[in-house]
């Protein structure tokens, strides 16, 4: 999934220590821009080819998942006891 990622085939939804090299290479970049915690074994971050951060087909998944996570979210928080 991750090197089909870097060859521009779609989006990779994997853990940060099975991406973690085309990252720091920068042929991937990760959802968020930081603004999500990293956990090595237990958190999904999707990445993309940096050149096609602003592609529609991008943009539009990005932001849906985005808007989903913080549904989420506030779901998770209000059952909490």
């Amino acid at each position: 999934m991750i090197s089909a990622a870097v060859q521009g085939l779609g989006i990779a939804l994997e853990t940060v220590r099975f991406a973690e090299d085309e990252i720091t290479a920068g042929h991937l970049v990760r959802l968020g821009d930081g603004r999500f915690k990293s956990i090595l074994r237990h958190m999904h971050f999707v990445t993309y080819r940096a050149r096609q951060k602003s592609a529609i087909k991008i943009t539009i998944f990005r932001d849906w998942l985005l808007s989903a996570a913080d549904c989420a979210k506030v779901v998770h928080t209000s059952r909490k006891p």
